[in-house]
């Protein structure tokens, strides 16, 4: 499936911070931010997240272990960060994205976002979920 730029626009300027998609069905959605709809996501669907597709307004190096743990496939993304997409594309996940930046700020934008600079210290998804736990 293919997402056009348009598509990600009007992603990005809606009310949705995460959505999740599996066989043309709704899984999930939220407007939360950072980490939290991802993390609820998988909590709720598990290992039934395999090969889908997710947008979400944000993607850093955090999320992409989060996707990769999750076994989604697919990610479209407004903003996405380097080395995200490096994890995202090393796990052969298919990527769409409108902006890339050098690393994900926090909300002052002043200073690495703070589970960007916890998800510094893995280098693999497993390593990145045991430091949450």
């Amino acid at each position: 499936m293919s997402h056009t730029k348009e598509e990600l626009e009007r992603f990005r300027d809606g009310p949705w911070s995460t959505i999740i998609i599996k066989n043309k069905r709704l899984l999930f959605r939220s407007n939360m931010s950072g980490l939290s709809p991802l993390a609820e996501a998988i909590n709720q669907h598990g290992r039934e997240l395999d090969g889908a597709l997710i947008f979400d307004k944000v993607i850093g190096r955090a999320a992409a272990f989060l996707i990769i743990h999750a076994g989604i496939r697919k990610v479209y993304t407004p903003l996405i960060s380097g080395p995200a997409m490096d994890i995202l594309r090393s796990s052969r996940c298919v990527v769409g994205y409108l902006e890339k930046v050098n690393r994900i700020l926090d909300k002052q934008m002043t200073d690495l976002d703070p589970m960007e600079r916890l998800a510094l210290n893995a280098t693999t998804p497993g390593q990145f979920i045991k430091l949450l736990r």
